[in-house]
């Protein structure tokens, strides 16, 4: 995403594992070319709510 303020949320959806918690959210933004895409970051989260990994 190279415009912040182009930014999107689309949705947020997690999963509980015993450690951690996989939080996987969807947003869209504006890429080099000016057209809307779609992206997807997920992130491995401590109960402790420290991210632990970008897993994607």
């Amino acid at each position: 995403m190279n415009d912040r303020k182009s930014f999107e949320h689309v949705e947020t959806k997690y999963t509980l594992y015993d450690d951690y918690v996989l939080v996987m959210m969807e947003f869209r933004g504006k890429n080099a070319y000016e057209a809307m895409v779609l992206n997807q970051v997920r992130a491995k989260v401590g109960y402790n709510c420290e991210v632990l990994e970008i897993v994607k």
